[in-house]
C-alpha cells in the first residue's frame, strides 16, 4: 500500500531534522507541504498520479511525522523557510509546488521570499486570516477556535485499530479517501514500547501550529508572487467569502478554480487535486511531453 518512495533527512541551519521523501519521477521537480496534524506519506496518491511528469518529494513538516518536534512556537513563516531551505539544498530552481491549507499557506509565503525559485504554483484551499489591522480579538491570537480544542485531544491511543475504530467514523477523517486514511494510520502514529501509538504531530504542537496563523499577514506578502498560479477553492471551504474577493485581487495572476468537497479535499479527491496539477502543469508548459 505504501508508495516506492525513500526517506531522507534535512537539517535546518537552527539544527532541526527534517524528514523528506521522495518519489521516483521524472519531470521537473515538485514539493509537497501538507496541511496541520498530518504528514508527507499522505501525498503519496497524488505523487504516484504524476510520476510521468513531475519528480516529486515531500516533507514531513516541523512538528508533524518523522521530523524534530522543537518545544518552541510555531510560526507558519517557519514552515516556508524550511522549505526555501530544502529547495536550497537540492539545488533546484524554477520547481512545482502543491500546499494543502497550512502547506498551502507556507507554499504562497515561500514563493513570495524568493518568487524566481518557483515555476508554478497549486494551491488547496490555503489558510487565511483578514490582515493584522482588520483582526478580531480570537485572529489576533490565532488558532480558529481550534487550538483550545485540540488541548482537548487525546493524543495517544492503546492501538492503531484504536485510532482506526475511534476516528473511521469521525470528520474530517471519515471523508478521506480510503488509501489516504491508510497512510494517516501507518505514518502519523508513533507505535510505543509498550505497543500503544501516539500521534506523530502532538495535540500541543498542533495546538502550537494553530496559533502560529497570527504570527504572518500573508496579504502584505502576495503581491510578491510573479509565479502562475491555481487555488482550488472546495465548496465547503475555510476561507470567508470576503476574503475570497480579495485574495482574488491581491492575486490577479492567479486562476481560482471551485472544486466539490470540504476544507480537507487533497485528502478526500486525491485524484482530482492530481487531474488539477497535470492540466495546470500542462497549461503553463511545465509538464513534459510524451
Amino acid at each position: 500500500m505504501t508508495g516506492a518512495f525513500s526517506r531522507h533527512d534535512l537539517v535546518t541551519p537552527g539544527g532541526v531534522r527534517l524528514a523528506t521523501l521522495r518519489w521516483p519521477g521524472s519531470g521537473p521537480p515538485l514539493y509537497l507541504m501538507h496541511a496541520t496534524g498530518f504528514c508527507a506519506a499522505m501525498w503519496d496518491p497524488v505523487a504516484r498520479a504524476l510520476l510521468d511528469v513531475t519528480t516529486p518529494a515531500a516533507m514531513d513538516a516541523r512538528g508533524h511525522g518523522a521530523s524534530d518536534h522543537p518545544d518552541t512556537e510555531y510560526p507558519w513563516s517557519l514552515f516556508a523557510e524550511d522549505l526555501l531551505h530544502w529547495i536550497r539544498e537540492e539545488g533546484d530552481t524554477r520547481v512545482l509546488a502543491i500546499g494543502h491549507s497550512s502547506g498551502a499557506t507556507a507554499v504562497a509565503l515561500a514563493a513570495a521570499e524568493e518568487p524566481e525559485r518557483f515555476a508554478a504554483l497549486l494551491l488547496v484551499d490555503p489558510v487565511l486570516l483578514r490582515p493584522p489591522e482588520e483582526r478580531d480579538d480570537d485572529e489576533r491570537q490565532g488558532g480558529f477556535g481550534l487550538a483550545e480544542r485540540t488541548k482537548r485531544r487525546r493524543g495517544v491511543f492503546p492501538s492503531k485499530e484504536a485510532v482506526r475504530e475511534t476516528y473511521a467514523s469521525r470528520f474530517p477523517f471519515s471523508g478521506f479517501d480510503p488509501e489516504v486514511f491508510e497512510l494517516y494510520l501507518e505514518h502519523a502514529l508513533h507505535e510505543q514500547e509498550d505497543g500503544s501509538v501516539r500521534l506523530a504531530c502532538p495535540p500541543e504542537i498542533e495546538r502550537r501550529v494553530y496559533l502560529g496563523t497570527a504570527a504572518v499577514d500573508p496579504w502584505s506578502q502576495f503581491p510578491k508572487i510573479r509565479t502562475p498560479t491555481r487555488i482550488l477553492i472546495p465548496q465547503l471551504t475555510g476561507i470567508r467569502a470576503e476574503l475570497q474577493e480579495r485574495l482574488a485581487t491581491t492575486l490577479s495572476h492567479a486562476e481560482i478554480v471551485r472544486v466539490p468537497g470540504t476544507h480537507f479535499v487533497a485528502l478526500e479527491q486525491p485524484d482530482l487535486v492530481a487531474t488539477h496539477a497535470r492540466s495546470f502543469f500542462d497549461a503553463i508548459g511545465q509538464s513534459p511531453r510524451p
